[in-house]
């Protein structure tokens, strides 16, 4: 199974490296207009830097939102375990002496 997802990578890097190199030399100017304030670059951008930093953009969102619902649930557990222990009968102590 392992050799099996080494290929993968491999053959989805030489796929990202190929479309990188095949479109380093596109550039597309890059313009917001709000119709109340508008922003434009100087210099044209290249394709693959803005495909790449949306990808990057989009791993770190996603990123942050698992770490957020990760962290909630996780939040959660703990404190149904919590709450299970407290509700659970207790054994008698054999050393408490009553």
């Amino acid at each position: 199974m392992r050799w099996v997802w080494l290929v993968l990578v491999v053959l989805v890097a030489v796929v990202l490296t190929a479309f990188t190199l095949q479109n380093s030399s596109f550039r597309a100017p890059l313009q917001l207009d709000l119709y109340v304030a508008a922003w434009k670059l100087r210099s044209p951008v290249g394709v693959p830097l803005l495909m790449w930093s949306s990808f990057v953009g989009g791993l770190l969102l996603a990123g942050g939102w698992f770490a957020v619902r990760a962290s909630s649930l996780s939040r959660k557990v703990r404190q149904l375990e919590q709450e299970i222990a407290m509700a659970a009968p207790r054994a008698k102590d054999p050393w408490a002496g009553t």
